[in-house]
């Protein structure tokens, strides 16, 4: 049965789908799209006329054919020309740049099936305006030759995932909400159903989003998710019957966004700092003087004490040096050590700029 479609899907992973659909379909590629969303017809077609393409909206009624639905398209004295055949009508110049898209019910499924076919073998050897075909299924099936089958499945790639919390959620771009969204999507492995759910009013929530996904509906259903080429269980299962695994994936996604941006703050400190941190700091691994450049924040906090910088400095490195190394050591942030990293960076980076 096809859902409701809401705007999160609407402008999200619907209208992705909708360009991608009308771009096989324009380029000589009958498309038939396993369609959930009772929206989607209806998007495709605002779609279809924004790229100037005029759309043709087809709900098949049951006791009429596939063909009759075309011919009902076109004036009647083109229907007489075309005696019947499907050549002379989807070639008409009537239905020049006309991409036609068709609802079809679960009882004409196999009859549109056969004449998406049709249409395919027609569209590929004949090279003047000729209409375009997207058929919305009630179910999935395969695509016969030369024809493109899509899915409208809330289940996307990371790309996908992470657009359709930008879109979905009115948090702000600052560290906190990346890193939540980032968290988010990797926890829900793509389901936008899941991550729709889990998305608050304030990211600081979802850094670690465990009491959320309490608060959805328990799964003893191993449902699997398709995420990176692999196949994992969808995150209320994990809650129930694999919390390690759960809070593997809440890590992973804080790396994803907090590893880079230590990175950038790590490497902005050294050169702001290159006059007024010591070099020569030890390497406690392998015995070697570091040069400045290669601090990591355990040698900065080495080197301001022994620089004497003020106590404000050497404890906002001492929480970046903390933060970097519970992350590394498998311990996610909570939101208030996040915005205590970021008030530390703030605090050493503008330190250090006013000395150089």
């Amino acid at each position: 049965m096809w859902q409701e479609s809401g705007n999160a899907w609407r402008t999200g992973r619907g209208q992705a789908l909708a360009v991608e659909a009308l771009t096989h379909a324009v380029n000589r590629r009958p498309v038939l799209l396993h369609a959930r969303h009772a929206g989607a017809a209806t998007l495709l077609a605002e779609s279809a006329n924004e790229l100037s393409y005029h759309a043709h909206h087809v709900t098949h009624t049951a006791g009429r054919t596939p063909q009759a639905c075309i011919e009902a398209l076109v004036p009647p004295d083109v229907r007489a020309a075309a005696r019947g055949e499907l050549l002379p009508l989807i070639a008409s110049d009537d239905l020049r740049d006309a991409v036609i898209i068709v609802e079809a019910a679960p009882e004409a499924f196999k009859s549109w099936l056969a004449f998406v076919g049709l249409f395919a073998s027609v569209r590929r050897h004949y090279d003047g305006p000729a209409a375009s075909l997207v058929v919305l299924t009630p179910e999935h099936c395969s695509a016969p030759n030369h024809c493109v089958v899509l899915n409208d499945d809330d289940i996307v790639d990371v790309l996908d995932a992470l657009l359709f919390v930008r879109d979905r959620s009115n948090w702000s771009r600052s560290r906190l909400a990346q890193t939540a969204a980032a968290v988010v999507v990797e926890v829900c492995r793509g389901d936008l159903d899941q991550i729709d759910c889990l998305l608050g009013p304030s990211p600081e929530h979802f850094l670690d989003p465990t009491a959320a996904l309490r608060n959805l509906e328990p799964s003893n259903d191993k449902r699997l998710l398709k995420w990176r080429d692999q196949e994992e269980p969808c995150p209320t299962w994990l809650l129930a019957h694999d919390p390690a695994r759960l809070s593997d994936r809440i890590l992973r996604g804080q790396l994803s966004v907090l590893f880079p941006w230590l990175e950038e703050t790590r490497s902005l400190v050294t050169r702001r700092g290159a006059r007024q941190l010591p070099a020569g700091v030890e390497n406690k691994v392998t015995g070697d003087r570091l040069s400045v450049p290669d601090y990591e924040f355990a040698h900065i906090v080495i080197a301001l004490i022994q620089s004497g910088a003020p106590r404000v400095q050497i404890d906002a490195a001492v929480t970046l040096r903390d933060s970097r190394n519970d992350l590394a050591h498998g311990t996610p942030l909570s939101s208030a050590r996040l915005a205590a990293a970021q008030s530390a960076a703030r605090t050493l980076v503008a330190a250090l700029g006013k000395q150089s």
